[in-house]
């Protein structure tokens, strides 16, 4: 034994291996700290560093690691230590032992409820056994008194072998359920080991009795990363659930050969030598099912698609996760967490926020850019910053803001930026119609999206001008913080270059008192967020609404007119990025940050009408019409031609959003006509003129598809 392995051995380390031939390794295992050191001796050097292995078990209160743990776990592991090593590996087939230990669901192993099961079998027997020996006694009992002494015994006796019985046949339920899970399991599961090690810093011993103060070294830094790093940062913070390995050889062969110990394979090869090493290899074992699991009708398991998640997760970090070349100088740090700064299309790690005051933006991108995305993250961090926050809807996509989001393509995105589904959530905040408008003085008080859809311009304007006189009036102590959000979802349809002819005179009203507002009030707190798909949706007289904001948020467009706008404010090479951006992605230019390709993070709560009380859809045709009558104030019928130039606006503003040609149903339901005769001349007059052309909608499976109609004018 050469002096340096007796100075290991006096600290407690035995030697547990050996590998070879040119460079020489030997490998010292401590039993009491669970820490293995690997010695080299390389020109009269002793080079040692230090291990320790863990098992990755599960999570406290989810059961299983999944994508989104895996991907943070990573990161965590490499902030946290000089050097970590991670093994996956993945069984297809599970071993009939873990299909059992998982199927179980408990601490009560299955030997523990068939020994119970047998106990009252034998106790059911021994009180049928007394119910018998009682009725014979009974047989020649002759006093009265002692007849009926024993017939009150054998009716105990017969509950309590009803008990028994009753008990019984719910244990040997039980233990059939098991063993139908557990045979799902075998046929639909699968199961992985995550292992991963932690490595103290290099140490070099000169001599022999410098060997001693390296290996203390070792185990004392090992030691701190367990108490420090693992056990109070990384177990607080994600909440894992992590477990020392005291099994050297294993880790060992397990980082090395990965998936060679397969646990289906090792107990077939038989005899009593592989029963402790099946036995280690089975306690390592993540199992989870590749499909729900369904006993006696029921869900006992559901879907957890567990090496194909983390496989899709290495493959997401490698295609969308970047180190940042550089980062730009002011790129915001504080505020509300908009995304992930975007270079050479690639999402980096580096995340960006919006102060929140916006001081007046403005939101553009074509349908399906993720305009509405961009504009609810923005308003979620107003909210969650106790803002006030009024949306002008005239579109009913707001009200989802209540509910959590349940959309597959965002909560896909969850992944990518690392969150737990658990916060998809809705926010508190009122949905009204325009008939449930609080008083003046209480508008700018209460958050609320003012649900507009189904309105003709003029009923629209109508409700929309008392909120911004209120305002105006309301807000006008002087902050530097953020106290209201003015949203306005597709703004131009307020202003009067984009009204019916009859409602001009109001939507001069609205522009004016928009201007004052965005001029005048952001002193005092007030933010507007315009929303538009571009420039095109604002008229000569409406483009100085636009032209006042500070902040500007570009999704994909390719319309030049817009283009032209963007390179005007952040250079030629921003709008040749914003024909290229995909869905989610956003160009990002205002004065207190600079030009920024943001990801954009997704929302919490759901983009999109849900049926809610300030929502005229969902309660069937007539409600509707009652709810547009309640909303509509008095006035007398319109002329023909006025309904024309209504029904014009409307069928171009569907087709503006929509891409797709208006119903004609839905078009005489929102003007709110009954009688099929005017119905008629109507679309004919629209047809003659030249206005729209008539298409057919695909049907639905049941007969022909209903007449829609296209505009050939303003689109």
């Amino acid at each position: 034994m050469t002096p340096w392995r007796e100075f290991l051995t006096r600290l407690g380390f035995e030697k547990v291996g050996e590998a070879g031939p040119r460079f020489c390794f030997q490998i010292f295992y401590h039993a009491k700290s669970k820490a293995s050191i690997l010695a080299c001796e390389a020109d009269g050097f002793l080079v040692l560093v230090g291990s320790k292995s863990y098992l990755l078990r599960e999570i406290s209160d989810e059961g299983l690691i999944y994508v989104r743990d895996l991907n943070q776990f990573h990161e965590d592991l490499q902030a946290l230590f000089p050097e970590v090593h991670v093994t996956f590996s993945h069984f297809r087939d599970l071993s009939h032992p873990l299909a059992v230990l998982k199927a179980q669901g408990s601490q009560q192993t299955l030997t523990r409820l068939v020994t119970q099961q047998a106990e009252l079998r034998g106790n059911l027997e021994t009180t049928k056994q007394e119910i018998e020996g009682v009725q014979r006694i009974s047989g020649f009992a002759g006093a009265p008194f002692l007849k009926s002494a024993l017939q009150a015994k054998v009716t105990g006796l017969n509950q309590r072998a009803k008990e028994l019985h009753e008990q019984e046949s719910e244990l040997a339920n039980r233990i059939f359920k098991i063993h139908r899970l557990a045979k799902e399991y075998l046929d639909h599961g699968s199961g992985a080991i995550f292992l991963f090690s932690i490595h103290s810093n290099i140490q070099v011993a000169r001599a022999a009795d410098e060997v001693h103060e390296a290996a203390q070294a070792i185990l004392a830094e090992l030691d701190a990363y367990h108490k420090y790093q693992l056990t109070q940062k990384l177990g607080a913070k994600l909440q894992v659930r992590v477990e020392e390995f005291d099994e050297p050889a294993l880790a060992l062969m397990i980082q090395w050969l990965g998936g060679a110990l397969n646990p289906r394979q090792l107990p077939r090869i038989g005899g009593s030598v592989f029963q402790d090493l099946c036995l280690a290899i089975e306690r390592m074992v993540v199992v989870s099912s590749n499909q729900d699991l369904v006993v006696d009708g029921k869900t006992a398991a559901q879907k957890r698609l567990l090496s194909e998640r983390v496989l899709q997760n290495f493959f997401t970090r490698l295609d969308r996760v970047a180190q940042p070349r550089s980062i730009p100088e002011g790129v915001p740090t504080s505020g509300a967490f908009l995304g992930n700064l975007l270079q050479d299309g690639r999402m980096t790690n580096v995340p960006v926020f919006v102060g929140i005051q916006l001081k007046n933006a403005y939101v553009s991108g074509t349908t399906r850019s993720g305009k509405s995305y961009l504009a609810r993250v923005l308003v979620e961090g107003a909210l969650v910053e106790a803002a006030v926050v009024v949306v002008l809807d005239p579109t009913g996509q707001w009200t989802g803001i209540v509910e959590p989001s349940t959309d597959p393509e965002v909560l896909a995105r969850y992944d990518a930026f690392r969150f737990d589904p658990r916060l998809a959530r809705g926010f508190d905040i009122q949905i009204l119609r325009p008939d449930q408008l609080p008083p003046p003085d209480e508008i700018c008080r209460t958050s609320f999206v003012l649900n507009l859809k189904g309105l003709l311009d003029s009923e629209r304007l109508q409700a929309v001008k008392p909120v911004l006189e209120a305002v105006y009036h309301s807000m006008t102590t002087e902050t530097t913080n953020l106290k209201l959000l003015l949203v306005m979802e597709e703004a131009h349809s307020l202003l009067s270059g984009n009204v019916a002819t009859d409602a001009k005179d109001m939507a001069r009203q609205v522009q004016t008192l928009l201007v004052r507002i965005a001029r005048e009030r952001v002193k005092h707190g007030v933010s507007l967020l315009l929303c538009s798909q571009g420039l095109v949706d604002f008229g000569r007289e409406a483009r100085i609404v636009r032209e006042m904001v500070n902040s500007r948020f570009f999704l994909r467009s390719t319309d030049s007119a817009e283009l032209t706008y963007v390179e005007q404010y952040a250079g030629r090479g921003a709008a040749e990025t914003v024909k290229e951006l995909r869905p989610g992605e956003a160009l990002i230019h205002g004065l207190d940050f600079p030009t920024l390709t943001v990801a954009i993070r997704p929302p919490f709560s759901h983009v999109g009408e849900v049926h809610v009380a300030g929502s005229p859809t969902g309660s069937g045709k007539t409600a509707v019409q009652t709810w547009l009558a309640k909303a509509r104030p008095q006035r007398p019928e319109r002329s023909l031609s006025d309904l024309e130039t209504v029904a014009l606006e409307l069928v171009v503003a569907h087709y503006r959003k929509q891409g797709t040609p208006m119903a004609t149903i839905e078009l005489v339901e929102a003007l709110g006509l009954r009688s099929g005769k005017v119905r008629q001349q109507l679309v004919t007059a629209l047809i003659e003129r030249g206005l729209v052309k008539v298409t057919r909608l695909p049907s639905s499976g049941r007969g022909q598809g209903r007449q829609g109609l296209i505009p050939l004018v303003g689109e």
